[in-house]
């Protein structure tokens, strides 16, 4: 994760600029100033795979890096906090493997004690078949592991209510290019028959516009902690 680092705030203080210099190549980033500091929300790494030789990790999962347990209930407080109390019901909240499955019973459990989404559900992504019967499975492009399968609930309880459900909220530590989340949303879709709405809520978002979304099967919104635009360049030889 060693990395050179140039930082810089525009004038009025709204938007802030770092230059991150990796092994494999230059990370250009760009976001909103907002409550949450970027350094107290991730680090910036490196790894061996031709298409995206960066990673971004996160500092509030306590996943990868040492984060402290009040810093890990603020941040999902915060985040739950994002998703809208008007989301129609029952609602399923999906966390993405593997990194953001915590974080996502998180929020679902915030958003319970908050707003009451009684009769929603939380589920998860895996890159593990467990053999129990597959909800929906999808892909990762950017990953070293693309395939990702979300597993059918085993009680008949919530697996009646899936066939209810009216809104999905897909929760993940970061956002890039947003594609995973439109073909789990895609997926999805073939088997929520009353799925109106989607949410998409992450620690950070750095997809620039949002412009995923358009893509989205159904009307969707975002939100994240911190949001802003990055761009990667290569080293020579990538």
């Amino acid at each position: 994760m060693d990395s050179a680092r140039t930082a810089q705030t525009a004038p009025g203080g709204l938007v802030l600029n770092r230059e991150i210099t990796l092994p494999v190549g230059t990370l250009q980033l760009a976001w909103d100033e907002t409550d949450w500091q970027l350094d107290d929300l991730c680090e910036f790494g490196t790894r061996q795979y031709a298409s995206r030789g960066f990673l971004i990790i996160s500092r509030v999962l306590g996943r990868h890096l040492p984060s402290s347990p009040l810093v890990m209930r603020n941040a999902i407080k915060d985040l739950a906090r994002l998703v809208p109390a008007a989301l129609p019901g029952p609602a399923l909240f999906v966390g993405m493997a593997e990194t953001a499955i915590t974080l996502g019973q998180g929020v679902y459990e915030a958003c319970l004690d908050r707003i009451g989404f009684a009769d929603s559900i939380f589920l998860h992504s895996t890159r593990q078949l467990t053999g129990n019967p597959l909800l929906a499975t999808f892909s990762e492009p950017h990953s070293h592991a693309s395939a990702h399968a979300v597993h059918r609930p085993k009680d008949a309880a919530l697996i009646n209510t899936l066939s209810d459900v009216r809104s999905i909220v897909l929760v993940d530590d970061e956002v890039t290019t947003g594609q995973t989340f439109v073909n789990l949303a895609v997926a999805l879709r073939l088997h929520l028959p009353a799925l109106e709405r989607i949410d998409v809520v992450s620690l950070t978002d750095w997809s620039g516009d949002s412009a995923y979304l358009a893509r989205m099967p159904l009307p969707a919104c975002s939100a994240a902690l911190l949001s802003g635009r990055l761009d990667w360049t290569s080293g020579s030889g990538r």
